[in-house]
């Protein structure tokens, strides 16, 4: 794969999940886009990161080891949100049915200039505004 991609907060959960495999595949989907400068995150994913390894995982981060790794993951390209994004997630979420939430994800990865969402949240190979679809646990 080359070009720029969104990662999903449920990719980054993964990352310090207690499932070894997925773990493993999302640490490197996470590493390789800060290598290659080609991951993109939000401010909502940076969000829904920490709330869920501080309250819904089996084993919750503390607040300050979860606080430091938004720190880390600050260091990749993150699109912050405005009034236009949330304008364009309406627009996108009765376009193609989804989530309110998956529809500013998917806002945010097209103001990032992404050729893919990396997610669990949206149909595996599908295109949504020119955008694809990868859910990398799929082998």
């Amino acid at each position: 794969m080359s070009g720029k991609y969104f990662i999903d907060s449920n990719i980054i959960v993964y990352a310090h999940d207690i499932d070894k495999e997925r773990r493993e595949i999302a640490e490197q989907d996470i590493i390789n886009g800060a290598i290659s400068g080609n991951a993109v995150i939000s401010a909502q994913v940076l969000s829904e990161f920490f709330v869920t390894v501080t309250q819904k995982i089996k084993e919750p981060l503390t607040l300050h080891k979860a606080e430091a790794e938004v720190g880390l993951l600050s260091r990749l390209e993150v699109i912050s949100l405005d009034f236009f994004l949330v304008q364009q997630a309406i627009q996108l979420q009765r376009k193609h049915r989804l989530s309110y939430w998956d529809s500013l994800i998917l806002a945010c990865a097209i103001k990032g200039g992404c050729a893919e969402i990396h997610s669990e949240d949206f149909t595996h190979g599908r295109r949504y505004e020119g955008v694809l679809a990868r859910n990398i646990f799929l082998k």
